[in-house]
């Protein structure tokens, strides 16, 4: 791991050297803050154990898929409950009905909090009970996909992390699956419209993802 520190530093100098001959711009700073943040890494000391469990949670991208569906077919199923009681139309009948609106999205905030803690804590004790997990302190970086992550992030940091943006991302597409429904009116079309996006979606991950931590390698 050191070694490929180094090596990331040695080639920002060598960057660095280069791009001074055009002026001081973006990639001269650029190379600048990749040396800065890097050589910081240098002092990550990695306390000999057994690595376990946290790289399967982090790199299940199956478990994803379902939330993810589960959030569109959320914020479809919720639009058409709406509308097949009546409570559509009676909501635009309402004089008061602006002040509805941020009351609706607290709520399918806190919807998406909660799912987001189920879902992530019956994958963990899933995972638990098959490998077991390594402590919450063990360094980021002793997973092989964020082995050149650039910030001194523990295991326990990027699990708080990544349940804040697994949260947001299910809230946004709650409300895609909403705006779906409430745009085709029809319970298949809106699902197939919301398939549709998560597959673009998906397939923009996999091709970016992989490059996330990987950039110096």
């Amino acid at each position: 791991y050191r070694q490929g520190l180094i090596r990331i530093i040695e080639d920002a100098k060598w960057n660095l050297e280069d791009y001074r001959l055009y002026g001081d711009g973006y990639l001269v700073r650029y190379q600048e803050k990749i040396i800065e943040i890097y050589q910081r890494l240098l002092d990550i000391e990695f306390v000999p154990m057994t690595f376990k469990g946290w790289d399967v949670y982090f790199t299940n991208s199956e478990s994803d898929i379902l939330w993810m569906l589960g959030a569109v077919f959320c914020g479809i199923h919720l639009v058409m409950l709406e509308r097949n009681s009546g409570m559509y139309v009676l909501n635009h009948l309402v004089l008061r009905r602006k002040k509805m609106f941020p009351s609706k999205m607290w709520l399918l905030f806190l919807l998406s909090v909660c799912t987001m803690a189920l879902f992530m804590t019956i994958l963990l004790v899933f995972i638990a009970i098959r490998f077991g997990f390594s402590p919450l302190d063990t360094p980021l970086c002793s997973i092989r996909d964020f082995q050149y992550c650039p910030y001194p992030l523990t295991v326990g940091n990027y699990l708080l992390i990544s349940f804040l943006m697994k949260t947001i991302q299910f809230f946004i597409l709650t409300l895609i699956g909403a705006n779906l429904a409430k745009l085709f009116s029809e319970y298949l079309l809106s699902l197939f419209s919301g398939l549709c996006v998560l597959g673009v979606g998906y397939v923009y991950e996999l091709e970016n993802f992989s490059f996330l931590f990987e950039r110096y390698q």
